[in-house]
């Protein structure tokens, strides 16, 4: 009889580092709009967040600022006309750091140029920072793109600063809102994951819904009607480069970062592009054969340090005294850190399955290459060893429960996905990947002890809704944090699934 365990989430811990807060009050244009701002050429406050004046806007969405109500727009620019929206003098000499963010929604038409201009005491540009540099002709961002721009260099320490959003050339509609400074970079949710991915090194950016993500990288989900070159096309369409790809190469993992030569027209040129412009734009252009699109988002489990390991492929040494696959057994599947799959209280149940310990992928229905007892997504290898403790840790609660509660009768098996790298950190990519090699490798059980806050991911929700159709159930964790998950929603245990059981610890 099969059985399953209701595992303990282990908790976060803060890292000391200061959180993020901001300088003053945030502008939305809403209650007294014209505060602080002055205004040339072609700009003016628009009700809804919408840009209906100007030509093209059609059925388009407001822009989806936090703070919803009116906005700032600077409209359809004419030759020869500039149009700037410029901050009163401000003063910055208490702050060690200064970063200054807001909300667009911005469309491109042929050569526009958007751009700050940082002055003081209204002199000569101190600093001008280019915006949407990489955006192409036609093109626009997401209704929802957030900037957050580092102006430290230039405002920290100093007083009758001014900042100008300024634009010339041409353009359809340029939509901002909630714009605010801030003593620190942009913070995660909650923000001592953010910390620690500083302290550990780890480069990040942080979407609207403060969700930290891999700068430049895109998962992209493929449907069976997309073929080799079809995929290839597509990406050279978006100047993207393939970093790796899984499950059949049905999901990708893309990089755009402006850089890659692509072939237009038989001509060479730069690529344009970057993974906050495109995400909604890929999937909008290629419905038929795209399932979705998402950042290269990060994930934790514990967050705990530890010294760099090298994970080298299996070795038949390395498979001493692990027992061979038995006939239907429970497969549990750990998403996590890995398995010390030499432990004493481990071993029994990591068992070597269809003669891949020959060193050749006897099997060939699950398109990976020599994979005995799982696989590892950090290194693309097949030792899902673990070199943190805390999936280790996770398979041994479950090893006690079900030695305890299941008896004789319940014959179970581990099968380690190695998503998480020694830190506790993983990427969408990762997870996704393993969540859909399950339905390829006979799961029963899925243990997510790991989670993240923000929007839901559209690629880890497609992935839980294909195992559901092959009835696999997802044991997903609800955190130690106290977090009433009504009002701040942590994923896969949010997801609204019936295969999803949260547990909380």
């Amino acid at each position: 009889m099969k059985h399953l365990v209701l595992l303990l989430f282990l908790t976060l811990f803060g890292t000391g580092v200061r959180a993020q807060s901001m300088i003053g009050p945030p502008v939305d244009f809403d209650s007294n709009p014209d505060t602080g701002w002055g205004y040339t050429g072609r700009a003016i406050i628009t009700n809804n967040g919408e840009a209906r004046s100007t030509p093209f806007w059609g059925a388009r969405s407001r822009i989806q600022s936090a703070s919803r109500g009116n906005a700032l727009l600077l409209e359809e620019a004419r030759a020869g006309v500039t149009t700037v929206a410029r901050t009163d003098s401000r003063d910055f000499r208490a702050e060690s750091e200064v970063w200054f963010g807001f909300h667009q929604y911005y469309r491109q038409n042929f050569e526009g140029n958007p751009r700050l201009i940082v002055r003081q005491d209204g002199d000569d540009p101190l600093l001008t920072v280019p915006l949407n540099t990489l955006l192409p002709a036609g093109a626009e961002t997401g209704v929802w793109d957030t900037v957050m721009v580092d102006l430290t260099s230039v405002l920290a320490g100093r007083q009758n600063m001014t900042v100008e959003f300024v634009f010339t050339g041409s353009s359809y509609f340029w939509l901002i809102d909630d714009i605010a400074f801030y003593n620190g970079p942009p913070q995660t949710q909650p923000a001592t994951f953010g910390n620690y991915l500083r302290q550990e090194g780890y480069d990040f950016d942080v979407d609207s819904a403060q969700w930290a993500h891999v700068p430049n990288q895109l998962v992209i989900q493929f449907n069976g009607t997309a073929t080799p070159q079809y995929q290839d096309s597509l990406r050279e369409a978006f100047g993207a480069r393939l970093i790796d790809s899984c499950a059949c190469d049905f999901v990708e993992l893309w990089e755009i970062d402006g850089t890659l030569i692509q072939s237009q027209g038989g001509q060479q040129e730069e690529a344009t592009g970057t993974t906050g412009i495109l995400s909604n734009i890929i999937a909008a252009k290629s419905k038929t054969k795209v399932d979705g699109v998402d950042f290269n988002y990060l994930t934790n489990t514990q967050p705990l340090p530890q010294p760099p390991a090298t994970i080298t492929d299996l070795r038949p040494a390395d498979l001493n005294g692990l027992q061979n696959a038995t006939e239907n057994p429970l497969r549990i599947a750990i998403l996590d850190t890995g398995l010390d799959y030499q432990n004493p209280k481990i071993k029994p149940y990591v068992r070597i399955r269809r003669n891949n310990q020959t060193g050749m992928d006897t099997d060939n229905d699950n398109c990976l290459p020599n994979d005995p007892i799982g696989w590892n997504y950090v290194n693309n290898n097949n030792n899902p060893f673990d070199d943190n403790s805390h999936g280790t840790h996770v398979a041994g609660i479950i090893a006690d429960s079900l030695n305890k509660y299941g008896g004789d009768s319940c014959v179970y098996e581990f099968i380690a996905y190695k998503t998480h790298d020694r830190n506790g950190v993983s990427s969408l990519f990762d997870v996704a990947c393993a969540t859909f090699q399950a339905t390829l490798d006979d799961v029963d059980i899925i243990n997510d002890s790991w989670g993240f806050f923000g929007d839901p991911s559209i690629i880890l929700a497609n992935a839980i809704d294909t195992v559901a159709t092959r009835d696999i159930l997802v044991i997903s964790a609800a955190g130690n944090d106290t977090i009433d998950l009504d009002g701040l929603l942590q994923y896969p245990a949010c997801y609204d699934a019936d295969n999803v059981i949260t547990v909380g610890a």
